[in-house]
């Protein structure tokens, strides 16, 4: 089989993004709602009316670098903010779907994990449990980092090093040629994350 380094992992902690700041509030939201919103910088909830007057400067501003909200006459709040953020929450999103359906098939024995089980991430069924312990770690990390940056590219990188990894394992010459001339059963090399981040040569 084929080991990978230990690295250090990124805590949630440390990922904190000091943008914005998180909070709960009532919103839009019925009671027994529990819908998590960003608070704004100003704090201020703009009303229709502001748009027509000087005020919208303010609100366009927040939402350019952050996230502004304004209540319409319904009594529904209503958010603006950067095209790239919501893309990105977006993203985060369907990476986090991918991250529950790995969790949820690390918690099966292995004998009965199915590969459907893995959700998009099925081709992740040829990781042995210490490499799959691994891709979650930096799965995690990179969820965090991905939240704090608002920018799921360096764990698109992460995921996409661990998928050339399942690759090669289900390739026998490709093995055959990483193992050639090898005597020892394990090889010690760089994760796929250090490798998917060392400088183009």
């Amino acid at each position: 089989m084929i080991t990978f380094s230990p690295h250090s992992s990124l805590s949630c902690a440390d990922a904190k993004n000091e943008r914005y700041d998180c909070g709960y509030d009532s919103g839009s939201a019925r009671k027994g709602d529990n819908i998590m919103a960003v608070t704004t910088r100003s704090g201020r909830t703009y009303q229709p009316t502001d748009l027509t007057t000087a005020k919208r400067r303010d609100f366009i501003e927040e939402a350019r670098v952050g996230v502004a909200r304004l209540r319409n006459s319904d009594g529904e709040t209503l958010v603006a903010l950067p095209e790239r953020d919501l893309n990105a929450l977006v993203e985060l999103r369907d990476h986090a779907l991918a991250f529950l359906s790995l969790e949820n098939a690390m918690s099966r024995a292995r004998e009965d994990r199915r590969s459907t089980d893995f959700g998009e991430l099925a081709w992740a069924t040829v990781l042995d449990d210490d490499d799959l312990a691994e891709f979650r770690a930096e799965f995690a990390d990179g969820l965090a980092s991905a939240l704090a940056e608002r920018s799921v590219a360096r764990l698109d990188k992460t995921i996409h090093a661990w998928r050339l990894t399942s690759d090669l394992l289900r390739d026998p010459v490709a093995m055959a040629r990483v193992n050639a001339g090898v005597d020892e059963d394990d090889v010690e090399v760089s994760s796929p994350t250090e490798i998917a981040n060392e400088p183009a040569v």
